[in-house]
């Protein structure tokens, strides 16, 4: 690939340059596709993620038993007000024109993946270590001896 490559500077010049404007195309678009797919993966995580969080925050603090809501009802506080929400948080942090605040509190992100890293190995040896299982939901259930 290098060497095909030559001096070009991208490597949209180098599919222009044997394959055309068709191929020129078809690279810059099937990049873009990757990026709004990976922004719309992060979206769908990030509003799951504040959602559930958020729920569990309301019902630590008011002693309520909340029940999550998945679909698109707009009659409760459900996932989709959250989506919602996390659209009009980032529309409004990707409209601020100086963003070396967001740029210093990027550089603490570390710490926290690691954080996050060392909560799900150590989670996953508790898991492995305990065997008292708890049915949260029994409403779902599989018979392994049925058809």
């Amino acid at each position: 690939m290098i060497r095909v490559a030559g001096n070009d500077k991208e490597y949209f010049d180098t599919l222009y340059k044997y394959w055309g404007k068709w191929a020129y195309y078809c690279g810059f678009i099937s990049t873009l596709l990757i990026m709004v797919a990976a922004v719309t993966s992060y979206f769908i995580n990030l509003s799951t993620m504040l959602y559930y969080i958020a729920l569990g925050l309301a019902d630590w603090i008011s002693g309520n038993n909340y029940k999550p809501v998945n679909s698109a009802d707009f009659s409760t506080f459900s996932l989709a007000y959250m989506a919602i929400l996390v659209f009009l948080i980032e529309l409004l942090v990707t409209s601020k024109k100086d963003l070396s605040i967001f740029i210093r509190l990027m550089s603490y992100g570390s710490a926290f993946i690691i954080a996050l890293i060392l909560f799900i190995i150590g989670f996953g040896f508790y898991g492995v270590a305990t065997t008292d299982f708890v049915v949260v939901d029994s409403s779902f259930h599989i018979d392994p001896y049925t058809e």
